[in-house]
């Protein structure tokens, strides 16, 4: 991904992570995406605040917490991110390219069995829910 979408597009490896989350995830607080990118803060921290310099992401108020400060793709941010895509398509086809249609379905099932513990997981470990 860095060769063929991060580098083409002027982007480093956490700037472009930071661009498919929000692009898939919606707004989000920057503790928020290092949970979820498992990256750690400083590194959000600094991809936030070049993708704003870039206009790329634009803040917004939470009003039910003052203090969170999520961020979102901007107008020129979505544009940027759907650029982008044909550098992901190249990607993802030459990954996935050689999978017949039936590996390329058991992949999608198995994909959607690991997120959703994933989720589980989250529910479970981080709401006090678990033992």
């Amino acid at each position: 991904m860095i060769e063929g979408v991060a580098t083409p597009n002027g982007l480093s490896a956490n700037e472009l992570r930071l661009m498919m989350c929000l692009g898939g995830e919606g707004a989000l607080a920057g503790h928020e995406i290092a949970d979820v990118m498992g990256m750690q803060p400083m590194n959000v921290s600094r991809a936030i605040a070049s993708l704003v310099t870039r206009g790329w992401l634009a803040q917004v108020g939470d009003p039910k917490n003052r203090r969170r400060r999520p961020v979102m793709l901007s107008e020129a941010g979505w544009l940027a991110y759907r650029a982008m895509m044909p550098d992901v398509r190249i990607v993802a086809e030459y990954l996935l390219g050689t999978l017949s249609a039936n590996e390329r379905l058991t992949l999608g099932r198995i994909t959607a069995k690991i997120e959703a513990r994933m989720d589980d997981w989250h529910i479970e470990h981080m709401d006090g829910d678990a033992v």
